[in-house]
This record gives C-alpha cells, structure tokens and sequence, in this order.
C-alpha cells in the first residue's frame, strides 16, 4: 500500500504523452494568464499549488493529533474489529485525527447556516473571510460540477487536499502506507471526499497511474472498511496503470490480515483471474465464442436490478458486480480474452444442477456483509461510494440498489459528507456537541462589523436580487429592525438570504406583503401596535404609500374590499406572520428552509 509521492501531483506528464507538451503548456498558460498575483512557492505532494491561490499560513486551523492506545481500542472495540486472529492491527500502523481550531470550527457552523439557506454565492464570501475552509470548497465544487464547469471543481478539490497536507505536516506520512485516518470523526471526511474526487476526476482525464497513486493512498487510510470504496476503483485501474502484480500481491495479503477482505469481491476475484492470465505468455486464437443457453438462461446467473426481495448482503453481491462491469468491461473486450473467458465458463460449466452450491468464497462474502454480525459500516461504503458517482449515468441507474432508508439518512444537503457512517460507529458530527463552547453571536448573528468592500459587494449582490431602489431600502430596514429575522438568517449575508426569500414569492408579492402590513398597522390606532410589530416599520410603509395619499375615500374603500377577497394577499399575510410576528404559536413547527417557509405560506392561502 506504498504511495509513489512523485506521482501524486504529476498528472501533467501524463497528459503530455496523449497531447503533447506544447498543447499543455498552452492550456496552462491561458488559464492562469488572467492573474496578476507574483508566483509564490508553495511545496506540496498531493497538488500543485497556483500562483493565484491566497498564501497559505502554517495550519489553517487545521492540525492533525495521533490517537492514544485507548482510543484505538475504543475504535476497534466499535467497529467490531476485536474478535479478528490476526490482532487488532497492522504492525506500525498509527491513526490519526484531524482537529478544528475554535475559528476554523465558528467558521464551519457559518458554512452550516448557508447550506441551509440554499444561496451558493454565500459561499464566496464565507470564502474571503475563510479562503481555506474544506467544507465550503467541496461544496463548490459539487456547484461547479453540476454546471459542468470541471476545471474550477478541479481547482477546488485540489484546495481541500493542500488544506488537509499542511494539517499532515510532522509525523503524519503519505508514503508508508501504515498512517490511518479515522473517518468515524467527521473532521477527517472531507479529505476522503476529496481523495476520492480528485481520483475520479484523474481517470476522466485519462491520467490513470495518477487515478491509480491517489486511490492507493485513500485506501491506505483505513484498509479496514475502505470507507469511500477504494477497492471498487483499483481492481480496474491496477490494470489500466500497468501493475497487475500489485493486485495480486494484494489478493493473497488480504486473505489473512485485512477486516475488508477484497479476495471476496467479485470485481476482484475476476480481476485477479485475468491478472493471471495476462502474466501467462500462452495465446489463444480468437474465434469468439459466445455463452450456452444453458449457463446463460440459469437462475444462479439472473441479472438483478435493484435491491427488492433480496437480503442486504445479496444485494450488495448485485451491486458489486454491476459496478465491475460498468467499469472494467472495457478490459475484456480483447477478442483473445473474450474467447478464453467463454471457453472457461463452457468447461466448468458443463452440466449445471437447478441450484449452484454455495463456495466457501461466497459464504465468506455473505459473512462479511451480513448486517447482523457487522455494524452496516461496509454495506454503507458501498453505498457511499455509488452516491459520490451518482453523476456518472450509468453509476446512477444503480441507485435503487441502496434502500430507501439509507437514502434517506443522506438528506442534510452537505455535499461534503455524503452518507455519514451509520450511528453505531460514528464518533463525532456537526451539532450541538461538536460546536459546543463557541460563540454563536459574534459569528452567527453578524455582530461583526463589514469592512467596506464587503459592504459594498453586499450591496451589489442585493441590488442583483431587487433592482428596485425603495424596495430594496424596504426590505432592509424590515430586516435591521426585526431581531427575529436575524436569527433565522444569521451571519452578515443575512440580508442576502432574507432577500432571496422574498424573490421567491410571485411577482408584485413584495408590494402586497407590504399593503397588508400597512393595513395590520392602521387597526392599532391607538399607538400600541400590533404584537410582534417590527419596530419603525410605519415609517417605511408610510414612505412607500406616499404615492396614494391622493386617493379619495371611495377609491381607498374599494382597494380594502379588493385586498380582503384576494387570495394572494393572504398569502404574503401569511408570510409577514411567518417572518414578523413571534406570536405565531406554531413558530417552531414551521419548515426550517427558506424554500419551505414559502411554499408553506401558500399552502397556507
């Protein structure tokens, strides 16, 4: 499991043999012409840092700590791993974590909140502010991949991994293959995620031995559950890198010393069947031979499409070999190994009774996978593993192999955790526990004072989102004056994700949710107001109506009669109770998104 450190970051020869050094160079020149920023030299094995990258301090808030004997215990004792004949480890295997600073920590709880919001832009200015924040770089990327803008997702992954290595820096190696990173703690994620996209994105590009050196080195991490489905990539890539001995070497390792076992995999047991073959000097002729009906037509031999009637450890037999296939049929597309697979199967395959008996192979699969003797960490590796290639169209199409509850568990909108490891072994999340002892106000609430370009990119961002100038100054001052507003949508960009809120409504929405305030605010004549009025919200409305003042009574008379049959204006009322009034005795009931509190008041109406 040794890293090739001077593969890591070398794609770029790679890309020279297909394209040549002049159309890289090229290519290089013309993404990076635009920045003005001096070249700094900044050293790092698992990318190539950009000149127009912000300097990099020492840690980032980010440092990483080793376990103690006793925490290692404790993860072995959770993961079940304890009852194994070959010991409880690798001999001079160390597990680290990484740890958060309290700011890295304020700002990741900030991150949290514009998650939710649902506004990407959010991200940009949690970036200035925190330009090495993982998190919200895998989330941009996700962004960016869906725009299919893959050169800023690439750049973006490639921040992630630079973040995390100068986390690395000390006792922490890349190249012995015997550091482990615990990923039950959810500070260590988001460097699997990154591993693991980056390793993706390598074999889209055709740079295959560095997809290669980069999934070794993820699964190097905890070869014990192979939590991001390493295993599932290198059976092909071992292959397409030119080190089919490795796999092998690995094959008969495995058979005695690791918790994920991968001589049991189908993708491996057929990738070491061919690796076998390739390193036997015998040829075949081709002559194509097809498959019998009989081996064909076989119940033991049915294709199954998704996970119904079937046990979880079945299922996952299933989806193992779909994923082999769709992945590595490209390696058996050699005539010559066409023939010798079909001339294998014939052979031992001449009679065939109603039922094949189970091997100790399979039997050993089954235990491995069996939700009762384990604690559903591998099953959900697998599972992970699908949901990061969803993208991919005929990853995607695997999708109803995972059942609906585990889909279910995966809807906290983090696209850089996806499908968090189940609670039996999972040590540490985002929440209240994890953010324990920080300060929510100062961080959270927007207490911190703008600098003056933040203002002013503030500025421009809401006047992207309400063009029109007494609208806009509306808005604000409801929101500047209303404390309850600020902590639904907490942090500086606030006002921006208040605003977003509002843009959802129809179109003329802002001015009738206005009307209907004004028209709550003259039945309180008598100078109390009405309970949870936002303080100096007269004014603002007094302004806007300033247009109307010349309206005669009956014209005034029939607008209340028009206002109190429209159905569109009780759905703003709604949405002005929702957001104004603390009265509102189902307050914390109502949907959490701003999405939902919108269509809620119209559902409502």
């Amino acid at each position: 499991m040794n890293t090739m450190t001077r593969s890591l970051s070398s794609f770029e020869a790679e890309l020279k043999k297909f394209f040549g050094s002049k159309v890289v160079a090229a290519n290089k020149d013309k993404s990076s012409g635009s920045s003005k920023r001096a070249h700094v030299t900044q050293r790092s094995v698992l990318t190539k840092p950009q000149s127009n990258w912000p300097p990099a301090h020492m840690r980032e808030g980010l440092s990483a700590k080793q376990l103690t004997d006793e925490e290692v215990a404790e993860k072995f004792d959770r993961n079940r791993w304890t009852d194994s004949a070959s010991g409880t480890s690798f001999e001079g295997e160390r597990w680290w974590t990484v740890e958060y600073s309290k700011k890295y920590k304020s700002t990741t709880m900030l991150f949290l909140h514009v998650v939710a919001s649902g506004d990407p832009q959010g991200f940009y200015g949690l970036i200035q502010r925190a330009p090495w924040h993982a998190d919200s770089w895998l989330q941009l990327a996700e962004v960016f991949r869906h725009r299919e803008e893959h050169s800023s997702a690439v750049d973006a992954v490639d921040r992630v991994m630079f973040a995390y290595e100068r986390a690395f820096v000390g006792g922490f190696s890349f190249t012995t293959g015997l550091n482990r990173l615990d990923f039950d703690r959810v500070e260590n994620r988001p460097f699997y995620l990154a591993l693991h996209r980056q390793a993706s994105d390598l074999q889209r590009r055709g740079c295959m031995r560095t997809a290669f050196e980069f999934t070794k080195l993820m699964y190097s991490l905890d070869p014990w559950c192979d939590p991001h489905g390493a295993l599932l990539h290198l059976d092909f890539l071992a292959f397409k890198a030119g080190m089919p001995q490795w796999l092998l070497d690995v094959f008969k390792l495995s058979t005695s010393t690791c918790r994920m076992d991968p001589s049991v995999l189908p993708g491996w047991t057929f990738a070491r069947a061919l690796a076998l073959r390739l390193t036997n000097k015998e040829q075949d002729k081709s002559s194509n031979v097809a498959l019998p009906a009989n081996i064909r037509g076989h119940k033991d031999f049915r294709i199954q499409t998704d996970s119904r009637s079937l046990s979880t450890p079945i299922a996952i037999l299933h989806l193992l070999s779909h994923i082999y296939v769709q992945r590595s049929f490209s390696l058996w597309k050699d005539p010559k190994i066409a023939d010798w697979f079909a001339e294998t199967m014939t052979s031992h395959f001449s009679s065939l009774p109603s039922s094949l008996p189970p091997t100790p192979r399979r039997n050993r699969f089954i235990t491995m996978y069996s939700e009762g003797e384990r604690t559903g960490a591998l099953p959900y590796a697998v599972y992970r593993h699908l949901l990061v290639l969803e993208s991919t169209l005929s990853f995607r199409s695997l999708l109803p192999f995972i059942p609906n509850p585990v889909l279910s568990s995966n809807n906290s909108g983090l696209a850089c955790d996806p499908l968090p490891p189940p609670n039996k072994v999972r040590l540490s999340e985002y929440g209240d526990e994890f953010f324990a002892g920080i300060d929510k106000d100062e961080e959270l609430v927007g207490t911190r004072r703008l600098t003056r370009r933040e203002r002013e990119l503030q500025e421009r961002r809401l006047a992207r989102l309400i063009p029109n100038v007494h609208e806009r100054h509306q808005v604000q001052a409801i929101f500047e004056n209303n404390p309850a507003l600020q902590q639904r949508f907490p942090g500086p960009d606030g006002i921006l994700q208040f605003a977003q809120a509002m843009e959802m409504l129809p179109p003329d929405a802002l001015e009738d949710l206005l009307a209907v305030a004004a028209m709550d605010l003259g039945e309180n004549v008598d100078g109390r107001g009405m309970p949870g009025q936002m303080p100096g919200l007269e004014d603002i409305l007094l302004e806007a109506g300033g247009e109307d003042e010349d309206l005669s009574g009956d014209e005034e008379e029939d607008e209340d009669e028009d206002i109190s049959v429209g159905c569109p204006f009780i759905n703003c009322s709604a949405v002005l109770i929702l957001f104004s009034a603390s009265s509102c005795a189902h307050y914390t009931e109502l949907p959490r998104t701003v999405l939902g509190w919108c269509w809620w008041s119209c559902k409502c109406g």
